[in-house]
């Protein structure tokens, strides 16, 4: 999903991403699609150095917003703790 820039900065914390997702396809969920939010999953996990099951926590709910998503970020990255 890609997005102008302009058009970056009309999201909120409350928008549900599967309401963005399904305004790619006419406000529907597509039998089949390009593994968009899959790919998300992964470039989060890369940007974040986190886990793609602690980024995918949220989405266990269909109806996961923005801000539940950034959340998820604040989490402390992979390798950054102290062990011991």
């Amino acid at each position: 999903m890609d997005f102008l820039e302009e058009d970056k900065l009309k999201f909120s914390p409350e928008d549900e991403l599967i309401e963005i997702y399904r305004s790619f396809y006419g406000g529907k969920t597509p039998l089949s699609d390009e593994m968009e939010c899959e790919r998300f999953i992964l470039g989060l996990s890369q940007e974040f150095k986190m886990e793609t099951d602690k980024l995918a926590e949220p989405w266990k709910d269909e109806h996961v917003t923005l801000g539940e998503i950034f959340q998820a970020t604040q989490t402390q990255p992979i390798g950054s703790g102290n062990a011991g």
